[in-house]
């Protein structure tokens, strides 16, 4: 059985409605970061580099956290309204390299989604079983997430 321990997701979305950059007439963009870390019963793979900019992803529970993963955007009724995907993982800078154990090695991957409509919040923004809700013109979205089983 899959479970994430600890998820946080601070909303955020970007560029008002009407036009707003990157949006068209009366939708929004949002943009921000998905933070994985390991834990008992999950791993983040480096890919054999070490040093903070190195690409990675998630393995075991994380799994789904990877490049080009979908992040979907929910409107208040529940309906599909916007998709966006996860780009390449990398180790931050500020973690410098990777720990000893792959559990604890952090991995953070960027995401935009674009033409969300300004008028069906509050939203919700969805990768793998992580979500948060958040409003439009809340600021950079953040979700951050750690596994608690180990395999």
């Amino acid at each position: 059985m899959r479970s994430l321990a600890l998820w946080t997701f601070v909303g955020a979305a970007l560029a008002a409605g009407c036009g707003g950059e990157g949006g068209g007439e009366g939708t929004f963009d949002t943009s921000g970061t998905v933070d994985i870390v390991g834990s008992s019963g999950s791993q983040v793979f480096a890919a054999g580099a070490t040093g903070g900019g190195a690409p990675c992803q998630g393995v075991g529970d994380l799994g789904a956290f990877r490049e080009h993963a979908e992040v979907i955007v929910l409107d208040a009724d529940g309906t599909q309204v916007a998709v966006g995907m996860l780009g390449r993982g990398k180790i931050p800078e500020a973690a410098g390299a990777a720990h000893e154990s792959p559990r604890l090695t952090p991995c953070t991957f960027e995401f935009d989604v674009s033409e969300i409509p300004a008028s069906g919040g509050p939203f919700t923004a969805r990768v793998d079983e992580a979500e948060v809700t958040f409003e439009q013109g809340d600021g950079a979205v953040e979700i951050r997430v750690s596994g608690d089983q180990y395999p």
